[in-house]
């Protein structure tokens, strides 16, 4: 491929995939009459237009161009006390898999991913939700709030309210503590869920913390840096403090690469 042919390519993958975010984009479109959805985006006309510009199409700041298309853990908290947390997903693996179009509206893989209790569930029964947002009260009044998404939502949002709740962790050093990951591994012939290994980051622990959990009874086994970015996704925690009410917040952003968590307190 010569360096001209590459860099058509670049320009034109940059432009399918970002193009219809960009402000300058739009402008370009409307002011020579491609309106409407995205079909005028396939004619012969749209691309003899935009072919000789995409170098100025794309050299422009796409502001906001990219704001909520990622799954998003919200925590907000507003000026009265009033405290909420979300999350924003598709629920699927990474990317979607095989789904399914009800009424129109389409349902990516929530089947496909539930395959497993799917056939353990009796006709009626609510599939169960990973998702784990949670609030906790003292007196009536928040004084912790967490919302994490991607795979290890769950265990990582058991620790963090657990390190808070129950050990008065300091925030930072908490939501930088080695995560707890799920084990996405297959279960082997017999295995029970005592003697599943616990998924570590490789290098987490040193060896006399190894053998304390190994002396505990419980097997572990290393993941690699590439496997945690997969496997822990992203988390924001807010504590409150009460009788004030004054939040003090901490996340981790974008580990994941397809997620993201954001604290919002006007």
């Amino acid at each position: 491929m010569t360096q001209k042919a590459f860099k058509a390519y670049v320009y034109a993958n940059r432009f399918a995939l970002y193009g219809h975010y960009w402000p300058r984009v739009a402008a370009f479109e409307g002011a020579h009459g491609f309106v409407g959805d995205c079909r005028v985006r396939l004619t012969p006309q749209y691309a003899a237009a935009v072919s000789p510009h995409l170098a100025s199409l794309l050299d422009a700041p796409g502001v906001g161009a990219e704001a909520g298309h990622d799954s998003q853990a919200i925590v907000v908290v507003d000026h009265w006390g009033n405290v909420a947390a979300l999350l924003h997903s598709i629920n699927t693996v990474n990317w979607g898999d095989t789904g399914i179009v009800v009424g129109g509206i389409p349902i990516a893989d929530a089947g496909a991913i539930n395959r497993d209790k799917l056939v353990k569930m009796k006709p009626g029964e609510s599939v169960p939700n990973p998702m784990s947002p949670v609030l906790a009260l003292k007196a009536g009044k928040p004084v912790l709030a967490v919302a994490s998404t991607g795979v290890s939502s769950t265990p990582e949002t058991t620790r963090l309210v657990g390190g808070v709740l129950a050990g008065g962790a300091d925030l930072l050093s908490l939501m930088s503590a080695p995560p707890l990951l799920v084990n996405l591994n297959s279960f082997e012939p017999n295995q029970s869920l005592v003697n599943r290994a616990e998924s570590i980051p490789t290098g987490a622990y040193d060896a006399q913390q190894l053998q304390a959990i190994a002396a505990e009874g419980v097997p572990v086994r290393e993941e690699s840096l590439l496997r945690i970015w997969a496997t822990r996704g992203t988390a924001v925690m807010v504590v409150i403090d009460q009788p004030g009410g004054a939040p003090r917040a901490v996340e981790v952003q974008n580990v994941s690469g397809f997620a993201e968590s954001d604290l919002m307190s006007p």
